[in-house]
């Protein structure tokens, strides 16, 4: 999923669902969220989620990001 930051530090947060069999949104604990970013200086950032899914990377710096899980 594309993120773009403008100020000179943000912070990138939120919570991690899957769709379960009925329907519902499950929270996923315990995964790893990665931010990268195609610039070369950027060093990607790997944060684990908690038990009820939420996850945050304070002090990212501004540009074009990338995250996966």
């Amino acid at each position: 999923m594309p993120i773009a930051l403008s100020a000179p530090n943000g912070s990138v947060q939120g919570t991690l669902f899957q769709r379960n069999s009925n329907g519902g949104l499950d929270a996923l604990g315990s995964h790893h969220v990665q931010l990268t970013s195609q610039d070369p200086d950027f060093v990607a950032r790997t944060v684990l989620t908690a038990s009820n899914g939420r996850f945050s990377l304070p002090d990212v710096p501004a540009g074009e990001l990338s995250d996966e899980w």
